[in-house]
């Protein structure tokens, strides 16, 4: 599943070379995937839009339109789910394989695949609300960060993956950010104490930047489906910057990089959630 990291290292490929481009015509290949509007709706709404910024919210990739006057007039607003893509090429290309949805531009043109049909795509005036703090934003501080956890009785993996707690954390860098500050993830998140709180804060700032860097870094292919899971190509974050491997995230069984204890698989949330019980002690 792409996470922040992933994400933002798309949007940072995508962003130069969409600036400027004219929508022209609009093929929906899957329209299920199109999200809150009729296709006839959603596609009027693209139709002659200038591709503007490209940014994130959250694990949300936002591509700003603007009129043919230039003015802005709202995004295109892409949720992967667990297999989207999203390549730009030139008309003749290959199309990727599972296209759901392809915008024809005045040159080349951006699709949208997705394999599992679980990413959505809506047509939206307004930044998403209702969600957490971006955790790398100058503003995200260990003050916000206890007010975003607030008195919640959930375990700390939990509710750092709840995205209204947290913008854009899921079950692969919370287990990373976690291991990094020494906390249990079945830790009651209320019991944390300020100093833990602080360390996560710094160890969520790290990890995530961390795992930007390495992907900014790994994803130098010219193919854009690399761009989006790049985790898997480099097996997670490496202090070598070359991708070395996740710390605990997929170890179960392999030596603990700290004090060399096995790594252990609980169950959270239905989720797999690794842990180092030597680094990371349910009872601190």
């Amino acid at each position: 599943m792409p996470e922040l990291p992933e994400v933002e290292v798309l949007c940072r490929r995508l962003a130069p070379r969409l600036a400027g481009r004219i929508l022209q015509r609009v093929e929906i290949h899957r329209p299920a995937s199109i999200h809150r509007s009729s296709t006839r709706t959603f596609t009027g709404h693209c139709i002659g839009r200038v591709f503007g910024p490209v940014s994130r919210r959250a694990k949300r990739l936002l591509f700003g339109l603007n009129s043919d006057g230039g003015l802005p007039d709202g995004f295109l607003q892409i949720h992967l789910g667990m297999t989207g893509r999203v390549a730009i090429g030139d008309s003749d290309q290959e199309s990727p394989a599972y296209p759901a949805v392809t915008f024809h531009l005045d040159h080349g043109r951006l699709v949208f695949s997705d394999a599992r049909g679980l990413g959505r795509i809506d047509r939206v005036w307004v930044m998403p609300e209702g969600l957490g703090p971006e955790p790398l934003d100058p503003e995200f501080t260990p003050g916000r960060l206890a007010t975003a956890l607030g008195n919640s009785s959930q375990p700390i993996k939990v509710r750092l993956m709840h995205p209204q707690c947290l913008a854009g954390i899921g079950n692969i860098y919370a287990a990373e950010c976690l291991f990094e500050a020494g906390i249990h993830p079945k830790r009651p998140t209320r019991d944390l104490r300020e100093a833990e709180v602080h360390r996560l804060h710094r160890a969520i700032r790290s990890v995530l930047s961390q795992a930007i860097h390495v992907g900014w870094a790994a994803t130098r292919s010219g193919n854009p489906a690399k761009w989006t899971l790049f985790h898997r190509e480099t097996r997670g974050l490496g202090s070598d910057g070359k991708g070395s491997g996740f710390r605990v995230y997929d170890r179960e069984g392999a030596p603990c990089p700290r004090c060399g204890l096995p790594i252990q698989r609980i169950r959270q949330a239905s989720r797999s959630t690794y842990v180092c019980p030597g680094c990371q002690p349910l009872k601190p």
